[in-house]
């Protein structure tokens, strides 16, 4: 029974020292009035929440649809580059290989790979 009471008191005191906090705090920021749900700064701060909320899934989406188109693009190179390889060596023609040789460089692959 004594550890219940005492528990309940340590429960008060942190209460009343997060009152006095939360009182110190307003009288600091010249806060005079309460923010109720009528309250224009609560209905302003709370349109603000929600856009920022909704612009961060927005810029994560954005993120993730341009990590996935360079991802497709980085696929498609290789394809291109395989095609050509395979389309010069298929064919033997000395301008094809070159080109292809040329095109592998300037990407910086090394075309017998």
């Amino acid at each position: 029974m004594a550890r219940i009471e005492a528990e309940r008191h340590s429960a008060m005191n942190q209460t009343l020292v997060a009152i006095c906090a939360i009182a110190d705090l307003e009288s600091q920021m010249e806060l005079v009035t309460p923010w109720t749900e009528d309250h224009p700064e609560f209905k302003a701060t709370l349109t603000y929440i929600q856009q920022r909320d909704y612009h961060c899934s927005l810029d994560k989406l954005q993120q993730l649809v341009v990590q996935w188109l360079f991802e497709l693009s980085k696929a498609n190179m290789i394809v291109y580059i395989v095609y050509i390889l395979i389309s010069a060596f298929a064919t033997k023609d000395s301008g094809l290989m070159s080109y292809s040789t040329v095109k592998c460089k300037s990407l910086g692959i090394s075309p017998g790979e």
